[in-house]
């Protein structure tokens, strides 16, 4: 399940809990689905050399020295290879860099990437598991603050987040869709965001009526696709006078139920044209 136990700083974690976006049941066994499954290990091939990332090997070498990257060849007396994931890994070490952020920061960054969760657990795989989402078309961004701290959050999630508790404070927003692409121009990894037509005033006043609550039930009637006319339907109160009720819309049907010559339930239904005023 590739879940270890590491202690992370108390003050760190206080400072930044607010800003995690917390997941549930689902995505933790959607995790640990994807850290048994082929891909992790395509992602995890070393097949990419050094010149092919654009960057020195002087850099890269720097960078390794700084403990910005892992080099298991090197032990072996090998060439160094990349895997899939360590080539994203070099090409969001450039963005970041274009941002003027130190290398003390991207190490920081790199920590709470591969390694570290709000809860102080280590999931080695959450890097590769956001990679597959954005190859798989998924909107994947890195959110990175000014101390280091960074997460992976899906574009919902960034919205929802930023609906629900507030804007983030300054921070560095990455697109790793965009990266990745950059990575491999022949793929496709734009996501496709759907594109919807401005709702008119007629489906504007219609949802005014569903969202007052007020209705038993809400009938429409369509001409050539677009609504023209709403059927509302009550049940009013029996201690209501019947010429109260009458009075209240122009046009309506008013049943009653009798029961041993009583009155108990009275049900009207209202009609309303949808035209275009509000």
């Amino acid at each position: 399940m590739y879940i270890l136990i590491m202690s992370v700083n108390s003050h760190q974690l206080s400072s930044m809990a607010k800003y995690v976006i917390t997941r549930g049941v689902d995505f933790d066994e959607a995790y640990v689905d994807f850290c048994e499954s082929d891909t992790l290990h395509i992602l995890q091939q070393k097949r990419y050399t050094v010149s092919e990332t654009g960057v020195s090997s002087r850099v890269i070498n720097h960078w390794s020295g700084l403990g910005l990257l892992h080099d298991s060849n090197k032990k072996e007396g090998k060439w160094r290879k990349l895997s899939i994931t360590e080539a994203i890994w070099v090409r969001i070490i450039e963005e970041l860099r274009l941002f003027n952020v130190s290398l003390d920061q991207v190490k920081s960054v790199r920590q709470w990437l591969f390694y570290t969760s709000i809860d102080g657990r280590i999931r080695t795989r959450y890097f590769d598991y956001f990679n597959n989402l954005a190859f798989l078309g998924n909107s994947v961004f890195i959110v990175v603050f000014a101390d280091g701290f960074a997460q992976f959050c899906l574009e919902n999630e960034y919205r929802e987040f930023q609906k629900i508790r507030g804007n983030y404070p300054s921070h560095i927003l990455l697109n790793l869709n965009e990266i990745i692409q950059s990575i491999y121009p022949n793929l496709n990894l734009k996501t496709i965001v759907p594109k919807f037509e401005a709702v008119s005033k007629q489906e504007l006043s219609l949802l005014k009526e569903i969202r007052s609550g007020s209705f038993d039930a809400i009938r429409v009637r369509f001409n050539d696709g677009q609504p023209v006319l709403i059927e509302l339907e009550k049940t009013e109160n029996i201690e209501k006078k019947l010429f109260d009720i009458i009075q209240e819309d122009k046009y309506q049907k008013i049943e009653l139920l009798e029961i041993n010559g009583g009155i108990k339930r009275i049900k009207r239904t209202i009609q309303k044209k949808l035209d275009d005023s509000l």
